[in-house]
C-alpha cells in the first residue's frame, strides 16, 4: 500500500472538518508516511474565502495542517511543464495542477472526484 499521498483540496478540509465521507479513505490517510497538501490547494482556499464561498479561518488552517504534520508541496515549472500535456477532461485549474504535480512528482492524488481518475493511475479514488 502506498505510504505517501497529495491531499486534494476538498480531502484536506474533510479531514478538518471530520466529514464522515473521508471515511473510505481512512485506511489510506492512517496507514501514511508522508501526506502533503499544495499550494495550489492554499490558493483555492483563499480563493473561496475570500469571495464568501467558504467560511473557514485561514490561519487556522494553516495551524491544523501544522499540527497534522502535513508538507506543502510548491508549484515549480515542471509541474506547469506536465499540466500542458494534459487533455481538457476537468475545467478546474487546481483540479488540474493537483493532478500535474501527482504525475510529475510520482505522488499519489487522494480524491473523491472521480473525473480525475480518467488523468492518471496516480490518482486514488476514495
Amino acid at each position: 500500500m502506498t505510504k505517501v499521498f497529495l491531499l486534494d483540496t476538498h480531502t484536506f478540509l474533510w479531514m478538518v472538518s471530520d466529514d464522515v465521507r473521508l471515511k473510505a479513505a481512512e485506511k489510506h490517510i492512517m496507514n501514511a508516511e508522508q501526506l502533503y497538501l499544495s499550494m495550489a490547494s492554499w490558493w483555492e482556499i483563499a480563493i473561496k474565502i475570500n469571495i464568501g464561498k467558504s467560511s473557514y479561518d485561514y490561519a487556522e488552517l494553516l495551524t491544523i495542517a501544522k499540527k497534522m504534520h502535513l508538507d506543502f508541496l510548491p508549484i515549480t515549472p515542471q509541474h506547469g511543464q506536465t499540466l500542458l500535456t494534459l487533455p481538457f477532461i476537468h475545467r478546474d485549474p487546481f483540479d488540474r495542477m493537483l493532478v500535474a504535480q501527482a504525475i510529475s512528482e510520482q505522488i499519489p492524488l487522494l480524491t473523491h472526484d472521480q473525473t480525475l481518475t480518467s488523468y492518471s493511475s496516480f490518482v486514488i479514488l476514495f
